[in-house]
């Protein structure tokens, strides 16, 4: 094994995803809301603009197309406003996600530290939905730094998102990686397990954060809670 990627929510950091994005999704309504947008219109074309984001199919970077698909939707031409928004968004009400739903996981800087011991290359395979301010602060709310990995994926820097194999193959191409020299680490069946597919290794976090989408066999992959991770990732 060369190199290990993680991920992010559920995995390292201890969040129900789904909730949060609920709560994250009202938050930011509320902020656009104060700049004069209709609270209902905006929604709709958010998620619009977020879906669009998470079916990236490789022809341009996952902002790309997030913001070509804002601005066509939004009947617009330049998005430096809108983004100057979010921007003092993630710098002020994002910290309010985190004393809502985030649990501290002590162990998180620990599994990232043996491996970096190891001399493995150590990623953070989060998905590239966010921008790196957003991101580098929920990876901060768990003990963590951009500096503790060799690389992490952002919406600026991937052009696929992690339900497509190619985000895969893509950061491995990136890191002069082979697949099968890979340990993918996550929570998700899907999102994270796909990497099966496309030749990495697999750890199935079984976490109460856990999403079994039924796609896979869990027993015939390495799996288990936090504790049995470390133990897995110290025998590497």
């Amino acid at each position: 094994m060369k190199a290990v990627f993680f991920d992010l929510d559920g995995t390292l950091l201890f969040v129900e995803i789904y909730a949060f994005m609920q709560e994250y999704t009202r938050k930011v309504t509320k902020k656009f809301s104060a700049k004069g947008y209709d609270p209902q219109v905006f929604t709709k074309k958010f998620w619009d603009a977020s879906i669009a984001l998470m079916q990236c199919d490789g022809s341009k970077l996952c902002s790309e197309t997030f913001w070509d698909t804002w601005c066509q939707l939004f009947e617009k031409t330049d998005y430096t406003e809108d983004e100057k928004i979010f921007e003092d968004f993630y710098n002020n009400e994002w910290k309010e996600l985190r004393e809502l739903f985030i649990k501290y996981n002590p162990d998180a800087v620990r599994a990232v530290e043996i491996c970096r011991k190891k001399g493995l290359k150590v990623v953070l395979a989060t998905n590239p939905v966010f921008p790196p301010l957003a991101t580098d602060q929920r990876m901060s709310w768990t003990g963590l730094a951009p500096e503790m990995f060799d690389y992490v994926t952002y919406y600026d820097n991937s052009h696929y998102t992690k339900s497509d194999t190619n985000y895969y193959l893509e950061l491995c191409e990136k890191l002069d990686l082979k697949p099968e020299d890979v340990l993918m680490v996550g929570n998700d069946t899907r999102d994270d397990m796909n990497c099966i597919d496309v030749g990495l290794h697999g750890f199935l976090l079984t976490n109460e954060y856990c999403y079994d989408r039924g796609n896979i066999d869990i027993e015939k992959i390495p799996h288990g809670d936090f504790k049995q991770l470390l133990k897995y990732l110290e025998n590497l």
